[in-house]
């Protein structure tokens, strides 16, 4: 899997986990991302691909 197909399937599980804020959009904590079990097993290296999503603007911290 590349990077790119990561980043669309670690932003439908931000969507699939997360909660919408008074801006408007979806937020999820760290620590429900990383104790989920689909999450867990579906990326080998969460952390990896949450910076990558980060340095291309996907998410935001």
């Amino acid at each position: 899997m590349g990077v790119d197909e990561e980043i669309t399937l670690l932003k439908s599980e931000i969507k699939r986990l997360g909660f919408d804020t008074e801006e408007g959009i979806k937020a999820v904590k760290f620590g429900v991302l990383v104790r989920d079990e689909a999450v867990s097993n579906a990326f080998e290296a969460l952390v990896g691909t949450l910076r990558a999503a980060k340095k291309r603007r996907n998410v935001v911290s």
